[in-house]
């Protein structure tokens, strides 16, 4: 299928029930999105915004992203975590899956680090992003 952003998500709203056309206007306004655009000539970044618009469609209380912020530009990324921190912030829980560990610790409250399957650091995000373990294997800093 050759749909357009605003197609597909309008798609997906239809899927669950409808979805005012105007609230897909006010997503992607506010993540700098051109719906006009056909998919497939989207860049990564941009698929990425689509699939975070249809994630959180329907105001779901629970949120699971798997590296949401991956093929994102500087400014698109600063965007895209303003909107988690924004739902964060709602009291939705909001669980991101990332590689990259301090976007994810800018962005959580709580942050959980795994090896193996195992979690093997917790606790308040702001606490991690200064844990020197977590630094060194993690962050990359010394």
């Amino acid at each position: 299928l050759e749909l357009t952003g605003r197609d597909h998500l309008a798609w997906l709203g239809r899927l669950r029930g409808g979805v005012d056309p105007a609230r897909i206007d006010e997503l992607a306004e506010r993540i700098d999105l051109d719906l006009g655009r056909r998919i497939k000539e989207l860049s990564k970044g941009n698929q990425q915004k689509i699939q975070f618009i249809a994630a959180i469609l329907h105001g779901p209380d629970v949120l699971l992203m798997d590296e949401p912020f991956t093929g994102l530009d500087p400014v698109n990324l600063a965007l895209l975590r303003e909107a988690f921190v924004e739902l964060r912030d709602e009291g939705r829980t909001v669980l991101l899956v990332e590689q990259n560990a301090l976007m994810a610790l800018d962005t959580a409250h709580r942050g959980y680090v795994m090896e193996t399957g195992r979690i093997t650091v917790e606790g308040p995000a702001a606490d991690l992003k200064t844990n020197e373990a977590v630094q060194k294997a993690y962050l990359g800093l010394d």
